[in-house]
């Protein structure tokens, strides 16, 4: 039985129940808990192109404490771009909220480097002084979630002429709705400091409702930002329809000024489904997160919203990727074909069926994206199976570990799309246990790219043989876009002094390319937490962390398949399993529960065998071939 429940809304700042303009469609939220039988699901992953786990030992990782923050409200979000790479600078910042443990804290700080991130300047700023000091009075109790960029005059190499860009949500003066955006700059040095408080979209009810910005990026000397209206009233039966309409800002530098100056270029307002909340009569739009990225030439531009829109395709029961494109810089959007996503074979062939066996509903949640050289929107998704065909049940989902996994989403062309995956999710089946004080754990699944596009990257948490999060790693896999050809995954954080404590992890949206210790090594930044969600968190910089040409080699990828990889048949089973181990190795067989708990563990030198499981419980379990050159785990299901 795979227990089913109602995924929230991802945007963990709001709370209270949202609706929109004249109703085109509603769909019941059902409060009660229901459970189903999955029908059996392929574990075979016939589109990977290559093994699941990167067997060569490299150098550890260096972790490089760098800001603090008073609390873990500053990095929890999936959209927000905090960390940027600039190669022009070969520097690499993140903003953050100060370490202030007062509950109304929210003042805006910085750390960069401007040697790719050997070494950093910490706790920089304010950024936000008026707001510290009190001299700007229309801001209510902090700013919140924050993106930023590194910008420099087109031509610049010195880091000296650089400036970082923030932009965030900030709430309303005397309440704690939120209610403006906050614009905020500053050169590296501290000086040519710029504050602004501001909110482009009309006002409802007399309210004053906020963008919400989020895939903050600098592209072509201009700062781009794609923000919605996500603003709750104080009267639930009143408030405004949260997503009711995105908009796309941007901002050019005012050399007067040394600020930047932002307009609104483009405002995007889909037909969303509308889900009812019976409980207390509250409407909102469905929408879990969205974000925007851009090709290295600055002039293929995508917008996605991950939501569930009306649709002629009979396939609004789960949110997926509804996406506008420009091809000019940004100076026109036309929305991309909708696609049904179900028609894919990675899909078909690995998610669950809803309803017990009529059809399988991609159900995307936390997403990424980036562009490549040749114009194609990547995005890395987190996805589960939808719970039923009945648009009744919009927002229940399949929660066994059987039915979630992180895709690889790809356009290919002006209509049609491609997905791989990336990798399975090793976790427990009880989400509700993935929680850091009041807020739950992520995967933060995160993308980037190389500055000319040729490579795409992707990092995620995950832990492997533990029950939830709280021991989870920093895991990494990459794309060549000429080759097709996926990188073996890493475990970015292995070996470091946070192996198996990482949190929360954040990454540029371009790698660098060059890097003293990889070819390409991937800008990541963590927290580690307190005791809680309120508590001071320390950020941590993932130095030193990446790939090498030779991990996209054909012939690399093969031996390493042929040398590496162990073969676990049927799965899912009645409990036999046939084990198929890499040649000429002798290690340790060891099996355990979700939780932990050893299970059986054998030496052995053959190469192929059977383990018997069926005397043990339904569910999940983690089988663990150690040897002299290897850790290699794979997931199995006894049935």
């Amino acid at each position: 039985m795979i227990k089913n429940l109602l995924l929230g809304i991802f945007l963990l700042s709001s709370s209270g129940a949202l609706f929109a303009q004249e109703a085109v469609d509603y769909r019941t939220i059902k409060n009660q808990e229901q459970s189903i039988d999955i029908s059996p699901y392929s574990a075979e992953y016939s589109k990977l192109k290559s093994p699941k786990n990167n067997l060569a030992k490299d150098a550890g990782a260096e972790t490089i404490f760098i800001g603090t923050s008073g609390n873990i409200y500053t990095i929890i979000l999936q959209g927000n771009n905090q960390v940027d790479y600039n190669p022009d600078l070969n520097a690499v910042s993140f903003i953050h909220r100060k370490d202030d443990t007062g509950i109304l804290n929210g003042v805006m700080q910085y750390d960069y480097s401007t040697d790719g991130g050997a070494t950093w300047e910490v706790n920089q700023g304010p950024l936000s002084p008026g707001f510290e000091d009190g001299t700007v009075t229309d801001v209510g109790n902090g700013l919140r979630y924050p993106n930023a960029v590194l910008w420099a005059p087109e031509g610049s190499t010195n880091a000296d002429d650089a400036y970082i860009v923030g932009h965030g949500p900030a709430l309303s003066e005397g309440i704690t709705a939120w209610g403006n955006i906050f614009e905020v700059s500053s050169k590296l040095d501290g000086t040519n400091v710029s504050e602004n408080y501001a909110n482009y979209a009309p006002t409802f009810m007399d309210e004053t409702v906020d963008f919400h910005p989020y895939g903050t990026t600098n592209v072509n000397g201009k700062i781009w930002s794609l923000s919605t209206q996500l603003n709750p009233t104080e009267d639930a039966a009143n408030d405004t329809i949260s997503y009711q309409s995105f908009y796309l800002t941007r901002g050019t530098f005012n050399e007067e000024t040394s600020a930047f100056d932002y307009e609104v270029m483009e405002t995007f307002t889909p037909d969303f489904v509308r889900l009812l909340d019976a409980t207390d009569n509250t409407e909102s739009n469905f929408v879990q997160n969205y974000s925007m990225a851009w090709s290295p030439d600055g002039m293929t531009g995508y917008i996605y919203i991950i939501g569930s829109e009306i649709s002629e395709l009979d396939y609004v029961s789960v949110p997926k990727p509804i996406v506008w494109k420009s091809t000019d810089g940004g100076e026109t959007w036309l929305k991309r074909v909708e696609f049904d996503f179900q028609t894919l074979p990675s899909m078909q062939d690995n998610l669950a069926d809803a309803n017990g066996g009529e059809v399988v509903r991609p159900y995307f949640t936390d997403t990424d994206c980036v562009v490549d050289n040749e114009g194609d929107l990547h995005l890395f998704s987190h996805v589960l199976s939808g719970f039923t065909n009945d648009p009744d049940s919009l927002a229940f989902i399949s929660t066994g570990l059987e039915t979630q996994f992180f895709y690889h989403v790809r356009t290919t062309g002006d209509t049609e799309w491609d997905a791989d995956i990336i990798t399975d999710v090793i976790n427990s089946d009880a989400a509700e246990d993935f929680s850091l004080g009041t807020q739950p754990l992520r995967f933060k699944p995160q993308a980037t790219r190389t500055p000319d596009g040729s490579k795409v990257f992707f990092s995620y948490h995950k832990a492997f043989g533990n029950e939830i999060l709280t021991s989870a790693d920093i895991f990494a896999r990459g794309y060549d876009i000429a080759t097709d050809i996926y990188a073996a995954e890493k475990n970015l954080t292995e070996d470091t002094d946070y192996e198996e404590f990482t949190f929360y992890q954040t990454m540029s949206p371009v790698c660098i390319d060059g890097g003293e210790c990889f070819q390409y090594e991937l800008p990541i930044v963590f927290i580690e937490p307190g005791s809680d969600d309120l508590d001071a968190c320390q950020h941590i910089y993932l130095y030193g962390a990446g790939f090498d040409d030779i991990n996209f080699d054909p012939s690399s990828v093969e031996d390493l398949q042929s040398k590496s990889a162990i073969k676990v048949y049927p799965n899912p089973s009645a409990g036999q399993f046939t084990v198929n181990l890499p040649k000429n190795e002798t290690g340790v067989i060891q099996v355990t529960d979700l939780t932990g708990k050893e299970i059986l563990s054998i030496s052995t030198r053959q190469e192929t065998f059977t383990i018997d499981l069926s005397d043990q419980p339904s569910g999940s379990y983690i089988i663990k071939f150690t040897s002299v050159n290897s850790v290699i785990t794979e997931s199995v299901i006894v049935r």
